[in-house]
């Protein structure tokens, strides 16, 4: 009874121990009370978080975006970014391809080149592909596809491929290069030259086709051909490859030329409402990002 009474009266219980009478002493302390709920959060204050495992540092400043020799209405503004071991590759709004290097820690990067990917016509760069296996890199500007020569960045005239939405790698063979310093594209072997040349392999997402290319040192070539209308990005993982439309996500297995349907890109009926995004996961699985019927809406990634 009394300890139920101690618990009511929301009191602990407190014991001590005299060594020479061998007596417990019972005291009693009283308890802070506490609360039956977590006070509610003042209205329109935001949410805080802490900042997780990571925290932002600045790599870069000055970043020399404008060009007066570029005439155009867009602004200049950074659309992509890769890195090789001291090298800096960025991507901008006007089809430039700026190169920075590493000086050291205290003296930061410093401005080496620019390259214009087209000089009639000004689109935005959308990706760039390192392969330092192979010295080379693969630019998608627009909608066109064009090689360049590692480290300098210089255009290697080696070909280039039309009407692209986007490129991507194998993802099974994305590893450390065998300098053990960086993650790229594993190559593999052509046994039928005679030279054994090195070449990686990536898939090419276009308007009626999902090809597969073979980039080597000196040349790009096409190895297959798979008909699929309307495929805008998709992201290749061994033989097969996932691929979206304004529409839809489909899996292709490029051996056996089949199609196996996923899922909608979002619950609008209008094209283009909401951008498909497909983004590589764990070992041989890829994240879908589905929207809701319009941008308001939330969305949901499916592994």
């Amino acid at each position: 009874e009394q300890e139920q009474e101690n618990l009511e009266k929301s009191a602990s219980v407190e014991k001590t121990f005299n060594e020479k009478s061998g007596v417990i002493k019972i005291e009693e302390t009283e308890m802070e009370e506490i609360p039956d709920k977590e006070p509610e959060r003042e209205k329109g204050k935001p949410i805080e978080a802490s900042s997780g495992p990571y925290s932002l540092i600045n790599i870069v400043n000055n970043i020399p975006l404008e060009n007066p020799e570029i005439k155009s209405n867009v602004t200049p503004k950074i659309t992509f970014i890769e890195s090789w071991e001291l090298n800096l590759y960025i991507g901008t709004s006007i089809g430039e391809i700026i190169h920075m290097y590493k000086i050291d820690d205290e003296l930061g990067y410093i401005f080496v080149s620019r390259q214009q990917f087209n000089v009639s016509k000004i689109r935005p760069v959308h990706q760039i592909i390192i392969f330092p296996e192979i010295m080379k890199a693969l630019v998608l500007c627009g909608s066109t596809v064009m090689a360049y020569s590692l480290p300098e960045f210089s255009p290697a005239n080696i070909g280039k491929i039309k009407d692209v939405g986007g490129i991507s790698i194998d993802w099974n063979q994305w590893d450390l290069d065998s300098n053990g310093r960086n993650y790229a594209v594993k190559y593999s072997t052509d046994v039928k030259s005679n030279n054994n040349s090195k070449f990686v392999e990536v898939a090419v997402f276009t308007k009626s086709n999902i090809r597969i290319v073979r980039v080597f040192e000196d040349s790009l070539i096409l190895y297959k051909d798979i008909h699929y209308q309307g495929s805008i990005k998709g992201l290749k993982r061994g033989n097969l490859v996932a691929v979206a439309t304004a529409t839809n996500y489909d899996l292709i297995d490029c051996n056996k030329v089949q199609k196996i349907p996923l899922l909608p890109v979002s619950g609008s009926t209008k094209d283009g409402e909401f951008i498909p995004r497909l983004i590589p996961v764990a070992t041989n699985e890829c994240m879908l990002v589905c929207g809701g019927s319009n941008k308001s809406e939330p969305s949901m990634g499916m592994v």
